[in-house]
């Protein structure tokens, strides 16, 4: 068992570092600009959906107030950068700091509710949110937005300014929010959430703090939107409301389906396929949403686990053939 376990491991960690060193060398590999855009949006959306898969896959609360959380971020930093000359780490932080204290607000009081009830509270704030972005127009722009400065210096000698340059600083990003999410659910505190998505009242039976452990999830989500949110502003290096809208926010909770809730990849699988199949559809340009929508009601309905499950297990048969373990298991069962 444990000589598995490591196979399975090193396997994992193999992919791992082969995807790793593709995306590193994507910049060069890809050289058309618009495909470049594509690939640093669906980075954006996975720290984004990451976040969201937290609170909707793991703790089993689905948050209709992700794209809100996306927006704060956006708007806080972009405003910050704009109106006080401040840099994008310290509106990073500023974000962060407004989602925490933000979420604790609409947090407390929601995740007093379940199911259904939860959902509508979480989709109002996002309303709230989306009218002050559009209303408040000496501050917002309103619905015509603003413009934030591109960002100044280099990395890895490419200019922020470029999408090379700012796809690296994308990346680590993802990959950060995805080492994060894959260790807290290794945790203690990660198998808590978890618990209370399963049986709640057994998680207060066996000494859980289901209030400060359900907080803890939706405030992490929040952070990771926020995050999401800044780096969208920094890269557009321009803001409005639309972007913010609740059919934003719905994209983002059926790339969280789409993917698989509760696992690690699936904010990865959703986010790509959210972002790209729009895309590959436009030259059905009349019927674009139509298929676009058809083909995720198909996916959810026939793969409700998400599509990342059944890939798994081909895998899975695919290396038991290979290796010849279904072999072995039925010489095995006919002795």
């Amino acid at each position: 068992m444990l000589k598995k376990s490591k196979k399975r491991s090193l396997i994992t960690g193999l992919v791992a570092i082969i995807v790793l060193v593709v995306m590193l060398l994507m910049p060069q590999i890809v050289t058309t600009s618009y495909y470049l855009h594509l690939i640093i949006v669906t980075l954006i959306w996975i720290v984004m959906t990451s976040g969201l898969n937290i609170i909707q896959g793991y703790a089993g609360y689905v948050s209709m107030c992700q794209v809100a959380f996306y927006g704060i971020g956006a708007y806080v930093s972009g405003l910050l950068m704009s109106k006080l000359g401040l840099s994008m780490p310290v509106g990073m932080l500023m974000a962060v700091a407004i989602g925490l204290v933000v979420g604790a607000a609409i947090g407390i009081p929601s995740l007093r509710t379940k199911g259904h009830y939860f959902s509508i509270v979480t989709l109002a704030f996002t309303m709230l949110v989306f009218t002050v972005m559009k209303a408040w127009q000496e501050v917002t722009g309103g619905v015509q937005g603003f413009s934030i400065p591109p960002l100044k210096g280099d990395f890895l000698g490419l200019p922020l300014s470029s999408r090379e340059g700012y796809f690296y600083i994308v990346l680590i990003a993802a990959v950060l929010t995805l080492l994060f999410v894959y260790r807290l659910f290794k945790s203690k505190t990660g198998r808590a959430i978890v618990t209370l998505r399963e049986n709640e009242d057994l998680a207060k039976a066996v000494g859980i703090n289901t209030t400060g452990t359900k907080l803890l999830a939706f405030e992490l989500s929040a952070v990771l939107g926020c995050i999401g949110g800044v780096l969208y502003a920094h890269y557009m290096n321009f803001v409005n409301p639309t972007t913010f809208a609740a059919g934003i926010g719905m994209n983002a909770i059926l790339a969280v389906m789409i993917g698989g809730c509760g696992t690690v990849i699936g904010p990865i699988v959703g986010s790509v396929v959210v972002t790209f199949l729009p895309e590959l559809l436009r030259a059905a340009e009349l019927y674009r949403q139509l298929v676009f929508g058809i083909l995720v009601v198909v996916i959810v309905f026939v793969l409700p686990n998400g599509v990342i499950q059944p890939i798994v297990k081909g895998f899975k048969k695919l290396f038991a053939k290979i290796t010849g373990k279904d072999t072995e298991k039925t010489a095995n069962m006919t002795e």
